[in-house]
């Protein structure tokens, strides 16, 4: 397979192999069994909705008359809105400091309460297992988790391959 030099806008890189270096966590680094608090998001009505509007349509996302007549009594965030703050969150918190080469699988998600107009939730990640795939890159396994106070909006179940510190020390 062909190796790809990503285009990175650091002074912190050099070339290895036909792969940038830039110094960000290999697989090795990453602390198995540790939750990580990914940081909050301030979560609107007016979000919910225009995210909706986009991109699940359903009346109980984007209509609050017919929301109301619903079990949930209001608006609630479409389950693509809340994976999609799940992922902000765990880029901003430290998957850009990773050295991913790409997501391999989303092995299931559950959204076991709604996520709600004007509420603050926060994500973590835990990475489950590091497993080498080559000399290059290893799969990681990792579940994320999108919260309001300690209640569990969903849970996701995602694989990534990282590079791997041992194949860029070459």
């Amino acid at each position: 397979m062909p190796r790809r030099v990503f285009t990175l806008k650091t002074s912190t890189t050099r070339r290895i192999s036909g792969w940038v270096d830039d110094f960000r966590r290999r697989a090795e680094d990453l602390p198995i069994g540790v939750v990580v608090e990914l940081g909050e998001h301030q979560v609107t009505r007016e979000e919910i909705v225009g995210f909706a509007s986009r991109w699940d349509p359903l009346p109980f996302h984007t209509d609050p008359d017919f929301a109301r007549q619903t079990a949930f009594g209001d608006v609630i965030g479409s389950g693509l809105h809340t994976m999609a703050i799940y992922q902000r969150l765990a880029v901003l918190g430290v998957y850009r400091e990773w050295a991913i080469v790409a997501g391999r699988s989303i092995r299931g998600v559950e959204f076991t309460s709604p996520l709600r107009p004007d509420t603050t939730v926060r994500a973590t990640v835990e990475i489950e297992s590091v497993m080498p795939r080559s000399a290059e890159r290893s799969l990681v396994s990792k579940v994320g988790r999108v919260l309001h106070r300690d209640l569990v909006l969903m849970t996701v179940h995602v694989d990534a391959y990282v590079l791997r510190r041992s194949w860029a020390d070459g």
